[in-house]
C-alpha cells in the first residue's frame, strides 16, 4: 500500500500555438510510510482544443448534440465560475 500523488503541467510547459499542443510534464511519486520511494517525472505532447472547436467536430460528426461545458468535473462548476474552475470539462451527447 501507499499513496501516489500525480501532477499534471508545470509552469514552465511549452506550449506551440499553431499545432496546439503542450509538451505537458507528469510526475508521479509513491509515498509508502511518510517516505517518498519512487518519482517519475516525464514530458508527454497533449493536444487542447478549444471550445469552438469541439463544437465544430460535435456538429460536423451529426452524431452529436452541441457540447455542454464545465469548469471542473464537478458538473455544479460553470466554465465562468472563477472560484472553482480549473479546466474545461465538455460532455458530449449523441444525438
Amino acid at each position: 500500500g501507499g499513496f501516489l500523488e500525480v501532477t499534471w503541467g508545470a509552469d514552465d510547459d511549452e506550449f506551440d500555438p499553431v499545432s496546439q499542443v503542450r509538451q505537458a510534464t507528469v510526475e508521479l511519486e509513491l509515498e509508502r510510510e511518510g517516505k517518498i520511494v519512487q518519482r517519475v517525472r516525464q514530458s508527454l505532447p497533449q493536444r487542447e482544443f478549444t471550445p469552438q472547436e469541439l463544437i465544430a467536430y460535435a456538429t460536423a460528426s451529426g452524431r452529436f448534440d452541441e457540447p455542454t461545458f464545465y469548469g471542473a468535473l464537478d458538473l455544479a462548476v460553470g466554465v465562468d465560475d472563477e472560484e472553482e474552475a480549473y479546466r474545461l470539462v465538455a460532455v458530449l451527447r449523441r444525438s
